[in-house]
């Protein structure tokens, strides 16, 4: 806690959530906080279940220290193709939901934030509700031919839709896109994720392929028209030709 507090990132009015899928390393988690620590984010790490206990003892100290870090209700086992990541940092969405933040940065163990909260800030006041969200073509060897695209078998139409846009909906197929598992969420994508559609069909059939099974979930909801989600784009942005779009 001393090494932390006072925090050395003032506030902005803008407050954060970090959420982290964590299993080692924990001088250099707890270094990165101390760098990125402002006193209205918040911060939420998944544990994995196979992590040391010594490890998982350090990190939920940590939820005891400081007021503003959580730690994940839920454990799954992470391993590095992807597997169960989605789920663990949607576990710690769901914990926080009541608490007061703005955007989800969503990142993997090692990963490092090289901005200062201020600058974090800026950019995603500018974004003004856009997800970043690095969404492009989805390789076959991906997003294979046997994997279940109808919306309405996924369950990905939203629960506020009437019958018509229900109905249009289920008879519509989900556009794929590869992209990564760190992305940038606005609060109203992550309430509209977990609060009008089921992600969980489309998790399911993503893990039982062997790797890289975290990197289609939220390029694919991105830049699929039908779905709705809030910051989202459509597809003909990567239908051009392009590589990959950021937001």
């Amino acid at each position: 806690k001393n090494r932390i507090l006072p925090a050395r990132n003032p506030d902005t009015g803008f407050p954060i959530l970090h959420v982290r899928i964590v299993y080692r390393d924990y001088q250099y988690l707890e270094d990165q906080l101390m760098t990125n620590y402002a006193s209205e984010n918040v911060y939420c790490f998944s544990i994995d279940k196979k992590a040391p206990s010594n490890f998982q003892k350090h990190i939920r100290n940590l939820e005891k220290c400081l007021p503003n870090v959580v730690v994940a209700r839920e454990e799954q086992e992470f391993d590095s193709a992807g597997h169960n990541q989605n789920e663990g940092h949607l576990n710690c969405m769901r914990k926080v939901r009541q608490m007061k933040w703005e955007y989800a940065i969503l990142m993997q163990n090692h990963d490092v934030i090289i901005k200062t909260h201020i600058e974090i800030t800026e950019i995603l006041k500018i974004f003004g509700g856009a997800n970043d969200i690095n969404a492009g073509p989805c390789p076959d060897h991906r997003c294979i031919p046997s994997l279940e695209k109808n919306l309405g078998k996924l369950k990905l139409c939203p629960k506020s839709f009437n019958d018509t846009e229900m109905a249009k909906c289920k008879g519509r197929d989900i556009q794929w896109g590869k992209g990564t598992m760190q992305v940038m969420l606005s609060r109203a994508a992550v309430n509209f994720i977990l609060d009008e559609i089921d992600v969980y069909p489309l998790m399911k059939e993503m893990n039982e392929m062997v790797y890289g099974v975290d990197e289609q979930l939220y390029a694919s909801l991105q830049v699929t028209p039908e779905i709705g989600l809030p910051g989202g784009f459509h597809h003909k942005c990567i239908d051009t030709g392009s590589q990959s779009v950021a937001r």
